[in-house]
């Protein structure tokens, strides 16, 4: 009978301290990767609140259905659904996404997996060293891009396109290594261009 009566209790405190201690991991670990690593090697926030938020959400989610027994296709459907979620009102670079289904995963994993605290650790460090060592200089020489509206057509006729490089650089104040044409309004005598350039 005293069994009984403290059983819940009990299981209830073996749930809040595993919660907490998971919910500390990720918060830490999320932190390293998102503060750490995105933010100081890109300088971008508009992506920060959704980084921490879809995080926070799918690490929440999955512990709590973690608890109910699911079938397989269920499980199989849940993984679609948080594999496929993007933003379909705006186009999102290729390097948000890839943070954003990194968050997901950071989520997903310290919440299911029920192994040894050693290798939920584990797993957490060898994620976040991975992505250090990616995106450092000595793994990845990085640039960057973007479009930029141009109207000297004359030096896009060139074969050279050393001095188009030159009046882009000069104009735009960044170092251009690399210049691709996406389209061209020749009433306008305007072009699109992509300019690669160094971080």
């Amino acid at each position: 009978m005293l069994a009984t009566l403290f059983s819940e209790p009990f299981e209830l405190k073996v749930f809040t301290v595993d919660f907490v201690s998971r919910f500390l991991l990720n918060s830490v670990v999320i932190f390293a990767f998102i503060r750490g690593v995105y933010f100081y090697k890109h300088k971008k926030s508009n992506y920060l609140f959704t980084f921490f938020s879809f995080n926070l959400i799918i690490f929440i989610i999955s512990f709590l259905l973690n608890r109910v027994e699911m079938s397989m296709g269920a499980a199989f459907g849940l993984f679609a659904v948080f594999s496929m979620l993007r933003y379909r009102t705006e186009s999102v670079d290729i390097t948000e996404m890839t943070y954003l289904f990194l968050s997901i995963a950071i989520g997903l994993l310290n919440a299911l997996i029920n192994g040894p605290w050693y290798e939920l650790l584990l797993i957490n460090l060898l994620m976040l060293g991975s992505v250090i060592a990616i995106e450092s200089k000595w793994v990845a020489n990085h640039e960057s891009s973007k479009k930029v509206i141009y109207d000297r057509l004359d030096l896009l006729a060139k074969s050279d396109n050393s001095e188009l490089l030159i009046d882009l650089s000069k104009r735009t104040g960044l170092a251009i290594k690399n210049v691709e044409v996406e389209s061209m309004d020749l009433l306008k005598d305007i072009a699109v261009l992509v300019v690669y350039y160094k971080d």
